[in-house]
């Protein structure tokens, strides 16, 4: 049997620019180059406002628009006295077996229901299912647990629809909010959900862990877009104290929102 090494050895040549040239698929960087025109590295020292402006443009020039076979229905959910936003989509001549309910991505920040329609409509005419894509609320504005409230709602008002089974569907930001209401949901015995579905998903963070670790110190040269305002580069100039604050932060608001199982869950 061979066994494979997960990392790099110390003797091995660091990962370069032609390498990834030579490893990636050239649609996956057509698709890094073009969103990189479209949303720069530098957009996200811009203000919230000014971020969502371009992100909310880049998603308008990506959308591939919906199948012929879907259609859509708006809708306003009553949560504790105010409106949240959702949207339905629905296959034509087909009994759905099941409801994804969809939590969008954009960093907690950005996104909405039109940033990721095209995606939720893919995943309708693919599947046949019940799709319910909902507009949380986003920071800043709306601070932790806001966003995880609304898609607790979402996921209440889903269940109580009918009695099909339930995949919490998201991506990134979103799949962090999948993540932690299936947790929830198991914790609290609640039924209905059938799986979950998470795309690159939001789990834990750590940047002296894993892949952040390994990357800084086996990688030169990166190619465009590689480097993200997470760069574990600029740890140094953080310092060890402030890593360890903002750690006991968010471990502070994982376990009061969802509770100890989910905290550790993502370590």
């Amino acid at each position: 049997m061979v066994t494979q090494r997960a990392h790099p050895t110390e003797n091995e040549r660091p990962m370069r620019r032609e390498d990834y040239e030579r490893l990636i698929d050239s649609e996956v960087w057509a698709f890094v180059r073009r969103t990189d025109e479209w949303f720069p590295p530098e957009t996200i020292g811009l203000p919230t406002e000014r971020q969502r402006e371009i992100y909310d443009a880049m998603c308008r020039a990506f959308h591939a628009g919906r199948p012929t076979d879907v259609a859509t229905q708006d809708l306003t959910m009553d949560v504790a006295g105010r409106s949240l936003p959702a949207r339905r989509y629905l296959r034509a001549g087909t009994s759905p077996s099941a409801t994804i309910v969809y939590y969008h991505g954009g960093g907690f920040i950005l996104g909405g229901l039109d940033s990721h329609d095209d995606i939720c409509a893919e995943l309708c005419a693919g599947t046949g299912y019940d799709v319910v894509s909902v507009d949380y609320r986003l920071a800043p504005e709306h601070l932790h647990p806001a966003a995880f409230d609304d898609a607790v709602a979402v996921f209440t008002w889903a269940a109580a629809a009918n009695d099909l089974p339930i995949v919490l569907c998201g991506e990134s930001a979103g799949a962090n909010l999948a993540a932690g209401l299936a947790i929830r949901a198991l914790g609290e015995a609640l039924p209905g959900i059938a799986g979950q579905v998470l795309v690159y998903p939001a789990l834990g963070g750590d940047l002296q862990k894993g892949s952040y670790v390994d990357q800084r110190r086996y990688i030169s040269d990166p190619p465009p877009g590689y480097r993200t305002v997470d760069d574990p580069a600029k740890l140094d100039d953080v310092g060890e104290p402030e890593l360890k604050k903002q750690k006991k932060r968010k471990k502070e608001a994982a376990v009061a929102n969802t509770g100890k199982q989910w905290w550790n869950f993502l370590q």
